[in-house]
């Protein structure tokens, strides 16, 4: 077990190197640069470094052209008060027992059956 984690953690610090390196992280990203954002990706392929370098950098292409403007400017945009917005919150929650969906991009801020929630 201990090697395991010695080896996570060297991929996690060669990871961080190389995507930075590369130009497809930089500080700041709104990604993510944290640890654990990190290792979401290492996870998702299994620490296969080439892989989960790929996945990030598809990441990073969608994030930045999605709707023609990328979802930072989506963001922007978005009015947290709009109530369509809240009714369209309420609508997905009751239709999706507890799990919305992550296309969404809403959260539940508090446990199943709650009624708030907030932007991620």
């Amino acid at each position: 077990m201990h090697g395991e984690l010695v080896n996570h953690a060297e991929a996690l610090k060669t990871f961080r190197e190389r995507v930075f390196d590369e130009g497809i992280l930089h500080d700041g990203d709104t990604v993510g640069t944290d640890d654990e954002t990190l290792l979401r990706f290492l996870r998702a392929r299994k620490f296969d470094l080439a892989a989960a370098k790929k996945m990030l950098k598809d990441c990073q292409d969608w994030r930045k052209t999605v709707e023609g403007v990328g979802i930072d400017e989506l963001y922007r945009r978005i009015d947290p008060f709009d109530v369509r917005i809240a009714s369209l919150v309420v609508a997905l929650k009751r239709s999706s027992k507890c799990s919305t969906p992550s296309e969404t991009r809403f959260s539940n801020a508090g446990r199943c059956g709650s009624t708030r929630y907030v932007l991620v």
